[in-house]
């Protein structure tokens, strides 16, 4: 199943009295094999962007909490290695996730990156020269 934002926050945040218990089922089905929650790129993206403008978390407390949800049973992240680098590197340094992700993304297909932006050149990706 593809999971959306609203039921990751609900989940990881447990801070409404209704949605968040049925989000905890979702997760507990998924531990249980029962089903196979997929998480696309551009949502964990979203949620990102949620915990760090609206809930003010710092970013090694936010990127802790996904990586918590992409290690549960039965969750995958779609691109999760690439996703799950990202997150790391988010979390560890002061950088967007979307260039984080990029950078992740170089890596792991072995894909220059094409770019005027220099700070994708310092977290490792190969850079053309525009």
């Amino acid at each position: 199943m593809l999971t959306d934002a609203n039921v990751i926050l609900r989940f990881l945040l447990d801070d409404h009295p209704q949605l968040s218990p049925r989000a905890a089922a979702v997760f507990e089905r998924a531990a249980g094999g029962e089903i196979r929650l997929l998480i696309p790129a551009a949502i964990l993206a979203e949620c990102v962007y949620t915990l760090k403008s609206f809930y003010k978390l710092d970013r090694a407390t936010l990127a802790a909490g996904l990586l918590d949800v992409l290690a549960l049973p039965g969750v995958e992240a779609l691109e999760g290695r690439a996703v799950g680098e990202a997150l790391r590197v988010f979390g560890a340094k002061n950088v967007d996730f979307a260039d984080a992700y990029l950078n992740a993304l170089s890596l792991s297909l072995s894909y220059p990156v094409v770019t005027f932006d220099r700070d994708l050149g310092k977290l490792g990706a190969e850079v053309l020269e525009t």
